[in-house]
């Protein structure tokens, strides 16, 4: 998994975002299939918080599962930029690219 140097655990204004992105996970791994749980570029510092929160569940949970893997896209585009979010939030076809092309080598290791 990648992983952010963190402690952190998932706790209080996060725990019920953690708990839901565990359940599926759990739900997906149930049913024989590969997770990739990817961050989307961050927007606020509470998301990076939250992101923080939601990798150091995901290792202490999965960490040594080869089906779960966690990509970090966080920092690929800055949603400040309009030409890659248009609104500050939601990608333009340009950032859409950005982060599909990221997620090639991770998406492609998980078949290997």
């Amino acid at each position: 998994m990648d992983s952010l140097a963190t402690t952190a655990a998932c706790e209080g204004e996060h725990l019920f975002y953690c708990d839901w992105v565990t359940l599926a996970v759990d739900q997906v791994l149930a049913g024989g299939k590969r997770v990739l749980v990817v961050t989307q570029p961050y927007i606020t510092d509470g998301h990076v918080e939250q992101q923080s929160n939601l990798n150091a569940i995901l290792n202490r949970s999965y960490g040594g599962n080869g089906n779960v893997r966690h990509v970090n896209l966080g920092e690929v585009l800055s949603v400040e930029d309009l030409t890659l979010a248009w609104d500050g939030m939601h990608l333009t076809p340009t950032g859409n690219d950005v982060v599909a092309t990221r997620l090639v080598d991770p998406v492609l290791s998980m078949w290997r």
